[in-house]
């Protein structure tokens, strides 16, 4: 009988101690796990993706990333290879020359939102195409001021 006893703690002291470890484990993650919204894992994941991309500077693929994701980009009509090809310049509606973005035309696309202020990042854009999309507020800025090659809006 004694025996039984002892290999009964023993199991028992075991159990407690693995109880203990996956519970201490539990604890550590829940305290260390913060919150992030969509908009940071969007930037995050863009950042990445952007980093491994060798078509243009990873500005402008920043740029248009930030575009689709304002622009509520999984509801457009026409976006095959947005967020899929590594190469930017095979995405829908946009144009390179010269490893450099140099025409965007996104037309009845279903754009919706503001047009992105990081869209000054395509200083070699000279055609634009946004017409009859239902884009929100005024032209930033920093867009108008940083596109000496626009000649197409």
């Amino acid at each position: 009988m004694r025996g039984r006893s002892k290999v009964w703690y023993r199991g028992r002291a075991y159990f407690g101690v693995i109880f203990g470890v996956v519970a201490a484990s539990l604890l550590v993650g829940v305290l260390l796990a913060r919150p992030v919204d969509a908009q940071e894992a969007g930037r995050e994941s863009a950042a990445v993706f952007c980093a491994t991309q060798q078509a243009v500077p990873r500005a402008e693929c920043e740029a248009l990333l930030e575009l689709y994701q304002r622009t509520d980009g999984p509801h457009w009509v026409r976006k095959a290879g947005w967020l899929v090809e590594p190469n930017v310049c095979a995405w829908a509606g946009v144009t390179c020359a010269g490893g450099r973005v140099v025409e965007l035309n996104l037309s009845a696309n279903r754009l919706q939102g503001p047009v992105p202020r990081t869209l000054s990042a395509l200083t070699a854009l000279s055609s634009l195409q946004f017409q009859n999309n239902s884009l929100a507020g005024p032209i930033p800025f920093e867009f108008c001021k940083f596109q000496p090659h626009l000649t197409q809006l």
